[in-house]
């Protein structure tokens, strides 16, 4: 967001941010200017941060177990709040909230797949050559 808006690309910046409607991402990245120095900058930028910050193998072993207990944790509590009557008043809250996670982390994960894709199906193509060499 900051290389967004220092580079003004797209012309709405905000549409980068956690908030924003990640389904737009194909939309925003096909009406970029790529006749402008800003544009592959900012793309240069964008994904090298990416990468940077993306979680590593071992990050991802190490997570792998306490992501579990957080969903198994959320699956328990939804299942008690839903089953206990006298918790029914509460219903209504753990179902917004709920929603508004899973509405979270499905934008989040949209922008992964974005992004793996955008990155992604280059590398593959532009290896394909290489591909029984060596």
């Amino acid at each position: 967001w900051g290389v967004s808006r220092l580079l003004g690309v797209p012309q709405d910046p905000d549409a980068l941010t956690i908030g924003a409607d990640w389904r737009r991402l194909a939309e925003i990245l096909l009406g970029l200017d790529y006749h402008s120095w800003r544009t592959w900058a900012f793309l240069y930028l964008a994904l090298s941060i990416g990468a940077e910050l993306a979680p590593s193998e071992i990050d991802l072993k190490a997570s792998l177990p306490a992501l579990a207990a957080a969903a198994g944790l959320v699956v328990a509590a939804v299942v008690v709040v839903s089953q206990i009557d006298a918790l029914a008043q509460h219903w209504h809250v753990v179902d917004v909230y709920t929603g508004w996670a899973l509405s979270w982390a499905s934008s989040i994960l949209d922008f992964g797949i974005m992004a793996l894709a955008l990155v992604g199906i280059p590398a593959i193509i532009l290896a394909w050559p290489l591909r029984g060499r060596g």
